[in-house]
């Protein structure tokens, strides 16, 4: 039952990392489990399976045109899954036109003790894959734009970004000399936006939501 566990996990993670970004969450979830597989975990698989099975359908479409156009977005759910564990789920979306081209959703490596603090780890994230999605565009003779566009729905991650933050007990949790803090904080190569929770596509990527919701992000 671990071994055809294990194989059906296999499956999804291929979908979910080569178009199905919209299971690329409770893959990641069932992903947790292969070591030592549940009951619950094996019915839930199936679920996300037969899910598959009714959107065959899906797809990424976009505009084919001159113009390239890079917009992020970054998200987490702090500590989602107590009593469980305490660590977050990051998840970031890279659009290209408007399109989905990469994404990412995983467990972070430590316990976040503060939803800024797992907000800050994932926007972190999504700016270093930012960066190589448009160092990779750059090689292939796209321009580069002059800052990385990220949209998020955190407030304290943009205090954090733009240094008003610099004094305050996040200094204390994270280490200011580290190479990604000062990225992220290079404000003439990192602009975010504030965008309202409902309209963060990267939502889809950190919690589990009704259909209603599902689909207007979709």
């Amino acid at each position: 039952e671990r071994a055809r566990y294990n194989s059906i996990v296999g499956s999804l993670n291929y979908f979910a990392t080569s178009l199905r970004y919209d299971i690329a969450l409770p893959t990641s979830k069932l992903s947790q489990f292969m070591a030592s597989p549940t009951v619950g975990a094996m019915q839930c698989a199936v679920r996300v399976m037969q899910y598959l099975g009714a959107t065959s359908g899906f797809s990424l479409r976009g505009r084919v045109t001159e113009e390239c156009e890079y917009i992020h977005y970054s998200d987490s759910d702090h500590a989602g899954d107590k009593p469980y564990h305490t660590r977050s789920q990051s998840g970031i979306l890279l659009t290209l036109n408007k399109v989905p081209v990469q994404w990412k959703s995983n467990k972070q490596s430590c316990t976040a003790y503060s939803s800024t603090a797992a907000e800050v780890m994932a926007l972190s994230e999504c700016v270093r894959q930012g960066n190589f999605l448009q160092w990779a565009g750059k090689d292939m003779g796209y321009p580069e734009p002059p800052t990385l566009t990220i949209y998020t729905d955190s407030k304290g991650a943009r205090s954090f970004q733009s240094s008003i933050t610099l004094f305050s007990w996040l200094r204390g949790y994270f280490d200011l000399r580290e190479a990604w803090v000062k990225e992220l904080r290079d404000q003439g190569r990192v602009k975010l936006h504030k965008v309202e929770g409902k309209q963060n596509q990267s939502d889809l990527l950190t919690k589990l939501m009704r259909p209603s919701t599902y689909n207007n992000i979709i």
